[in-house]
């Protein structure tokens, strides 16, 4: 695939296919802290989370790493995958050590923060 064939998000330095399409879309709200009821809505292939204002869901939470995870969209699912944090990444109070399923409703832990994800609701 050429470089012409690929899209740049928000003067990201990140590149994603342009061919993508996400048939279900999954949503993150941020249930504590600082950016209590910030939602981000799960559209792209990937969501970069952190404290870095590159990433697509920015978190002001000192326990949280510039980059700290990222949650890929593959097949239908979404998977939450640690960047190698410093104090790690939570689902549902156990730390991941490798790419693991998002389930609805499941609670995602980083620093002090508190993310709930849900999966997009259709008829």
């Amino acid at each position: 695939m050429s470089d012409q064939d690929q899209t740049v998000l928000k003067n990201s330095p990140r590149k994603i296919k342009s061919s993508f399409h996400i048939k279900e879309r999954g949503v993150l709200i941020i249930l504590s802290g600082e950016d209590l009821g910030k939602t981000c809505l799960l559209d792209s292939e990937e969501t970069i989370i952190g404290r870095d204002s590159s990433c697509d869901l920015v978190i002001d939470d000192e326990g949280v790493s510039k980059e700290h995870c990222v949650i890929k969209a593959e097949q239908g699912f979404f998977f939450l995958e640690d960047l190698a944090s410093s104090n790690g990444t939570y689902l549902d109070n156990k730390k991941i050590k490798k790419k693991s399923l998002l389930n609805d409703f499941e609670r995602i832990v980083m620093g002090k923060t508190i993310i709930r994800f849900f999966k997009e609701e259709s008829f």
